[in-house]
């Protein structure tokens, strides 16, 4: 009983009640001493087999390649990651219809074989040819193409796909027939008998088997020296002997080399001459007799046997085509029966045809395109050359010396520079009046006129009967006295209040001799004040600018001796405050 009372301590936490807690030698790692030397562990750790004052966390998964750090809590290997909890070994790209069975290694499901390091394709026993491989043993065929059931081996292959059967033959492809051994294709899925040596004149009705066309007979031919094999083919069937000819066709003959058919008969050939026997007769082949006047040019080799024409005399440019007479070659035309002379067809203007189509110029001229064009020794700029260095200027511009020309402006351009025909860039302060027809330059000013023309750039003039007041404004000028009065526009006066015009002075006056005195200072404001306010705003600012400078000097004067400048809202309030006290 003492033993157990040494095990527990007095718990002076508690104030109403004493009570003993247990001891342990040891501190519970991740746990609370829940009996003497008996640690209870917090959840999700279990007491350590190796050492009962520690509890190691649970883990409900096996971490397999890492260690358990904290309930359902792994800390992974190199190329692990804690997933699931558990480490699961990561690829550094995903595994496509497989799983990720160690570092960068993928394991395909089942149905599925390795195409890729990290892809797996679905697997079709059968082989899906002419189909893809969609799932496991899920093959589809490709368009044209069906998917069929061996009887013999019971597995699935694409099978190609015919509209039409095949006649004769086999489907081997989408809409492709292969015919049968002795049948060749004849289009539309359709195979015909074929016949090795072709069965001429006749139709092939099997394989290797000929029936002649009408007309025609079968006829066995004897063996030989170069065809030692007995063969029968059609041969056609000639009512009427073929004279210099062979039967081909029925009641058809064929001319032997170097006879050609007769317009006479159509079982007879006469001789043919290749090259035709013009101007002769042809008495045998390739043997020609020229007619009187022609006689047989032949070539070197002997091949060419033709008659040609006799001229008495050369032909100069020219060739015999009949007996005395010439035909000039191309471009050249006749000058006599037996010369020619070279011909332009366009006139060789200021030179002359010294061949077909070439023309030789004369001297300050050379051949441009088949014309003689005219050399100026400077380029014609802004012209044309159009005699040995003669210059002519193109339309809008106008001779400068001998060879350039410069662009012409109809309005002269003042004030500008004529870049192009009628076209000018005016000079700076200086626009191009738009509304007029030849495109004048007129000034810039900034500033409106009033009662004036703008005629340079910033400079006014004022209108006739204007005078000038001030920059840019210009007021109307009345030349007889206009006292009493307001000059609204040139020579017109019109009279204040009180005034009229007087017939005689054209002046205003007044019959009232008390307004004449009273008014007398008033017409001088009225009259001059566009005088007066200039002179009261200038008085003004002078002022400000006097008071300003004396305050800033002041205010220097006060720093230099020491003392501080009160503003002015102190001042005024000591000032109102020693006028309330003295009241």
């Amino acid at each position: 009983m003492a033993d157990n009372m040494l095990a527990f301590l007095m718990d002076e936490t508690l104030v109403d009640i004493y009570k003993c807690r247990p001891v342990c030698s040891k501190p519970c790692e991740n746990g609370i001493c829940q009996e003497p030397e008996s640690c209870a562990c917090n959840v999700g750790y279990k007491i350590d087999p190796l050492n009962k004052y520690k509890c190691s966390p649970i883990c409900s998964k096996n971490c397999g390649h890492g260690e358990c750090i904290a309930p359902d809590t792994c800390k992974c290997k190199t190329r692990y990651a804690f997933k699931n909890k558990t480490c699961e070994p990561t690829c550094k790209q995903p595994c496509i219809n497989a799983s990720c069975i160690a570092p960068d290694t993928c394991q395909c499901y089942t149905g599925y074989r390795i195409s890729r390091k990290y892809q797996c394709t679905p697997r079709c026993s059968g082989g899906c040819v002419h189909g893809t491989c969609v799932s496991p043993e899920t093959c589809v065929c490709n368009p044209g193409w069906k998917l069929t059931v061996s009887n013999i081996t019971a597995i699935k292959t694409c099978q190609p796909l015919c509209t039409k059967p095949c006649i004769n033959g086999i489907c081997i492809a989408p809409e492709t027939c292969q015919c049968l051994v002795g049948f060749k294709d004849s289009g539309n899925n359709t195979c015909k008998p074929h016949c090795a040596r072709g069965c001429p004149h006749g139709s092939c009705v099997k394989p290797d088997t000929c029936e002649c066309d009408n007309g025609y007979r079968m006829i066995e031919t004897e063996p030989n020296n170069t065809n030692t094999t007995r063969n029968a083919t059609c041969q056609p069937v000639c009512s009427k002997p073929c004279i210099n000819s062979t039967c081909v066709a029925p009641d058809l003959c064929e001319c032997l080399p170097g006879y050609t058919k007769s317009r006479k008969a159509q079982n007879f050939c006469e001789p043919h001459c290749s090259n035709g026997c013009s101007h002769g007769t042809c008495t045998s082949p390739e043997t020609c007799v020229c007619d009187k006047g022609w006689t047989m040019n032949k070539t070197m080799d002997g091949t060419n046997q033709t008659c040609e024409p006799i001229c008495s005399k050369s032909c100069v440019h020219g060739l015999c085509v009949a007996p005395e007479t010439c035909e000039c070659e191309t471009g050249y035309k006749a000058s006599d029966a037996y010369s020619c002379k070279p011909h332009c067809s366009m006139v060789c203007l200021n030179g002359r045809c010294a061949a077909p189509e070439t023309c030789l110029c004369d001297p300050g001229w050379k051949l441009v395109n088949g014309s003689c064009q005219p050399i100026c020794k400077q380029p014609c700029v802004n012209g044309t050359c159009v005699s040995p260095d003669q210059c002519e200027c193109i339309l809008g511009f106008e001779k400068k010396n001998k060879s350039i020309c410069e662009p012409k402006c109809s309005s002269g351009c003042l004030h500008g520079t004529c870049v192009a025909p009628e076209t000018c860039i005016c000079d700076q302060g200086w626009s191009l009046n738009m509304t007029a027809t030849n495109g004048t330059c007129q000034p810039i000013c900034n500033a409106i006129c009033v009662n004036g023309s703008c005629v340079a750039p910033e400079r006014c003039e004022c209108l006739a009967g204007y005078t000038e007041v001030g920059k840019n404004v210009c007021t109307p000028h009345c030349k007889d006295d206009c006292s009493h009065g307001v000059c609204v526009s040139p020579d017109t006066c019109v009279c204040i209040t009180g005034w009229y015009k007087s017939n005689e002075t054209n002046i205003c006056i007044t019959d009232d001799p008390f307004i004449n005195a009273m008014n007398g200072v008033g017409y001088w404001v009225s009259s001059n004040w566009l005088y007066i306010v200039p002179s009261i705003i200038v008085i003004v600012v002078l002022s400000t600018i006097m008071c300003l400078l004396l305050c800033k000097k002041k205010k220097v004067r006060e720093e230099k001796n020491g003392t501080v400048a009160v503003p002015e809202g102190d001042i005024a309030m000591k000032f109102f405050k020693r006028k309330s006290t003295v009241l």
